[in-house]
């Protein structure tokens, strides 16, 4: 069984699941293969440990066919049909639990089967269940099109126009209406999703309709559609390339409790907020990063950390709470975050990230010593942790006077983002510009003139792009 599609599949059944699974394939109407039954009750002595010798082909078909010789075809027929029953659980499991979707395939079997006293009672039930909701997501409107679709395809069926008397003034249109609010709000969530992608990995992409659906909705009033409102708000951010107005009006409804977006969607406006701020900031700008410590104090308060509850935080997300306090000269804040919540980390993930944060603080407070210890225990797992490890190196290596540690590190940094194909432009050429500008420090250091050196701070307030400017300035400010 080890490797098999099967085991796969029963590898990422929590315990509690797998209980449910089995009840499942113990169900005449699910299944009527007894032999599957005995498959799941050995399996059950021994999972999780879908490893175990017990469980290998041979060994199973013995337990399972005592009297008969090992037949290969028949073993992989038998753990074929266990799949299929575990694809099927899957499939009812997710039934049962969206509550939305059985909604509406109960609606559509009535109306189906001409069922419409029963039909009635559930339709008054659904909708009285979908105006009370808070969340008004793209599957609210999705269901109310269905809603509607079904109530137009009575009216069709039984509907006979015999005179212009008979006409309806008013046509139903609802159904319309709501497919076209599902569609939008579908499609910017996606394209929303994408703008994040192409600011930080190289990406180019054909957003096809955007010209026209942001047209579209600059005709609509969006107050009366809040999700709608958001997203069109979330897009014109990045579209515009950060223009103030949109993240005023983000952060506006990022702090409304009553804002009507699930955790997904505030999580997601949490980081486009913040994105915003790393960017503007630049290396001057306090109210911002004033503006960005607020918003993540909201999310620890309001648990906006993740895109659900179950998930572990972002390594990344993770190091922007950080970054923020720290920034403010809350080192201690920044400690405590990261003790209180390093456990909401992958179990992967945690040592590097309580590490490299540590070493952050620690660089802020001028142990570098210390900062190193903790960086030398960071795993560079992804691309992001990786040259944020190397930036961080190169201040604390200038700072300590390490010039030729310093030199080679550099080399390095600037040969790794020439290399890398996965970042993208923007964040890229951050990272250039610090390279360039320390190396230009360096040269500084020891026999630049003053107006050189007055010109080179010059330089980096007119550099759009460039990481740590702030502390580039001060660099410079010390030679001066």
């Amino acid at each position: 069984m080890k490797n098999s599609k099967l085991a796969s599949l029963l590898s990422k059944l929590s315990p509690k699941e797998f209980k449910e699974f089995g009840k499942f394939v113990k169900s005449p109407y699910f299944n009527s293969n007894s032999n599957v039954v005995k498959l799941y009750d050995l399996i059950s002595k021994y999972f999780p440990n879908l490893d175990h010798p017990k469980l290998a082909k041979e060994n199973i078909y013995l337990h399972i066919y005592p009297d008969e010789k090992y037949n290969d075809s028949t073993s992989r027929g038998l753990l074929s049909a266990a799949l299929k029953l575990g694809e099927d659980f899957l499939a009812v499991s997710h039934l049962k639990d969206n509550e939305d979707r059985y909604k509406e395939f109960l609606l559509n079997e009535l109306c189906e089967r001409k069922i419409f006293d029963l039909f009635n009672i559930h339709l008054k039930k659904t909708r009285t269940e979908l105006e009370n909701i808070g969340d008004k997501d793209e599957d609210y409107f999705y269901l109310k099109y269905r809603i509607e679709t079904l109530i137009n395809s009575i009216d069709s069926k039984s509907y006979i126009p015999l005179t212009q008397k008979d006409i309806p003034g008013d046509i139903n249109i609802k159904d319309t209406e709501n497919l076209i609010i599902y569609f939008l709000v579908s499609i910017l969530k996606r394209y929303n999703y994408l703008f994040t992608k192409t600011g930080s990995l190289n990406v180019a992409l054909d957003m096809k309709f955007l010209d026209e659906i942001i047209a579209y909705l600059e005709k609509t009033d969006l107050r009366e559609i809040p999700i709608l409102n958001y997203h069109y708000n979330r897009a014109m951010l990045y579209r515009s390339n950060m223009d103030e107005k949109y993240f005023l009006e983000l952060r506006k409804i990022f702090f409304d409790e009553n804002n009507g977006l699930n955790q997904y969607e505030r999580y997601n406006l949490l980081a486009s907020i913040s994105n915003y701020c790393v960017q503007k900031k630049k290396f001057s700008g306090d109210e911002l990063s004033q503006a960005q410590y607020e918003q993540f104090k909201f999310a620890i308060e309001n648990n906006i950390l993740t895109v659900d509850h179950s998930e572990p935080i972002h390594p990344v997300m993770f190091s922007n709470i950080v970054n923020s306090q720290i920034h403010l000269d809350k080192e201690n804040e920044a400690r405590e975050f990261i003790q209180n919540f390093k456990d909401r980390l992958a179990p992967d993930r945690m040592e590097s990230a309580e590490n490299f944060n540590m070493a952050r603080i620690y660089f802020k407070e001028k142990k570098f010593d210390k900062a190193l210890e903790c960086l030398e225990l960071v795993q560079n797992e992804d691309i992001y942790y990786k040259i944020g490890v190397k930036n961080l190196y190169a201040m604390v290596y200038y700072d300590k006077n390490l010039i030729e540690e310093l030199i080679l590190l550099l080399e390095s940094y600037k040969s790794f983002l020439n290399n890398t194909v996965v970042l993208g432009p923007r964040l890229r050429e951050n990272h250039m510009n610090f390279i360039l500008i320390l190396f230009k420090i360096l040269k500084l250091k020891d026999f630049g003139e003053k107006i050189d050196i007055e010109y080179l701070k010059h330089e980096i307030n007119d550099t759009p792009s460039v990481l740590n400017g702030e502390w580039l300035i001060k660099k410079i400010t010390e030679l001066i």
